[in-house]
């Protein structure tokens, strides 16, 4: 049975590498020739599949990050430029001496 996400696919592979397993090509073969039983071999396909689905989910934390990154900036400067406003106001009501 394929696996259900990456992080399952992770684990199955982790388990193959601890049987002397190696991924080759897309499909999970043992380091002594002898093929998986079907339901241990993952096709290149599956694997592909899999890695295009982590980097989406990286690229939309990416985007999700820069847009952050884009709105902490935009908040500092309208804090910036009403501080900066505050303190002219105060130093126009301070008494000379």
């Amino acid at each position: 049975m394929p696996p259900k996400d990456a992080k399952e696919t992770g684990k199955i592979i982790g388990e193959k590498s601890e049987n002397h397993m190696a991924l080759r090509s897309g499909l999970l073969i043992p380091k002594d020739g002898v093929e998986p039983p079907q339901e241990q071999a993952y096709s290149f396909h599956h694997v592909m599949a899999q890695l295009e689905e982590m980097m989406g989910k990286l690229k939309t934390m990416e985007d999700k990050q820069e847009n952050l990154d884009v709105k902490l900036t935009h908040h500092f400067l309208l804090q910036k430029k009403k501080l900066s406003m505050l303190l002219r106001m105060s130093l126009k009501l301070m008494p000379e001496t």
